[in-house]
């Protein structure tokens, strides 16, 4: 036993007393627990990137049907940020907000029943888009503020809503 070695180790903040080379927690990136057979990476355990996210179109298009093994790296109320092993990536995956905002009085987008200030440019722009992408696959209710255009407007503002939902969309 060489108690001289020891003192010396004990006094490099890289050594213990024992001579095994330490590393600050906060240096660390893995850490292995060999009594638990647990691995750590940046203070988060690998487990399975969740079916909700592995799934997605964005995730799916990206990396294809494959498993994936991820590390929890922040997460709140609504988005978690996972770390995915073996790849330079992090994905974002956030949970809609159920609680939209309260809609004002609005009268409803009926392309006949417009003001004929509107109805002059309002049908031709819109409808196109709105057959193509707003009656389908779920209807995107539309609506107006309650008093006509002016005649010389050139710009709408339209809110959407879901039947099935409350508040604007």
């Amino acid at each position: 036993l060489d108690i001289e070695a020891m003192r010396r180790a004990a006094q490099d903040p890289g050594q213990s007393a024992t001579g095994v080379l330490t590393v600050a927690d906060v240096d660390l990136a893995v850490e292995l627990d060999t009594q638990v057979m647990q691995l750590t990476l940046k203070s988060s355990h690998p487990q399975a990137l969740p079916s909700r996210v592995a799934q997605s179109m964005d995730m799916r298009e990206l990396f294809g049907r494959v498993s994936m093994q991820a590390c929890v790296l922040s997460q709140s109320k609504n988005r978690t940020v996972y770390r995915l092993l073996g790849t330079s990536h992090d994905v974002a995956h956030w949970q809609p907000d159920p609680k939209l905002p309260d809609m004002d009085v609005w009268r409803p987008y009926y392309p006949n029943e417009l003001f004929p200030s509107e109805k002059i440019w309002i049908p031709a722009l819109l409808e196109p888009v709105r057959q193509a992408y707003l009656t389908t696959p779920d209807l995107l209710e539309l609506y107006l503020p309650d008093a006509a255009l002016p005649e010389d407007a050139t710009l709408a503002y339209l809110v959407g809503r879901k039947p099935d939902q409350s508040g604007v969309w």
